[in-house]
């Protein structure tokens, strides 16, 4: 182990589509809504908030956290960076880097769900400067989780 910085953890996090508190974990997220669903049990009776877990999961909510590979550009998406198909604004960077790995520049986003099922392309203002972006369908850095497995041998 040694020290690394914020921007290093940040490059690191982002290829592997880790979101952190603050930026895409908040008060006012929800387990659906930033993909955390998955660790829901929902079969089981009681538990707080199980109510409300299943009402979302019946009614979706209407903006999901994604992951964009942004095109070549110097400078990153930032948080509250729009994301927009023409004139409309579908959603809102909450964190970007770039992903030294994979050799691209890398945004976590809560976008409009429709978007994520229909749309190739989206437009990320970085600075004022729209930059074409798609969203990844998985992970790009070990998306099967083989290599943090292969740390425990």
């Amino acid at each position: 182990m040694r020290l690394i910085g914020d921007r290093a953890i940040d490059s690191l996090r982002l290829e592997k589509g880790y979101g952190i508190w603050s930026a895409e974990f908040r008060q006012d997220s929800t387990p659906i809504a930033t993909g955390l669903d998955r660790f829901i049990a929902y079969d089981e009776k009681d538990f707080i908030g199980a109510e409300a877990a299943r009402r979302e999961r019946d009614d979706p909510p209407a903006r999901r956290l994604v992951l964009l590979e942004l095109d070549d550009g110097d400078v990153d998406a930032s948080q509250d960076d729009g994301v927009w198909i023409g004139d409309t604004l579908v959603g809102l960077v909450t964190s970007g880097a770039y992903g030294h790995h994979v050799g691209a520049s890398l945004a976590l986003a809560h976008v409009d769900h429709d978007v994520i099922e229909r749309a190739d392309e989206v437009q990320v203002y970085v600075i004022g400067e729209p930059r074409t972006a798609r969203i990844l369908p998985e992970i790009p850095y070990d998306p099967k989780g083989t290599r943090l497995r292969d740390l425990g041998d």
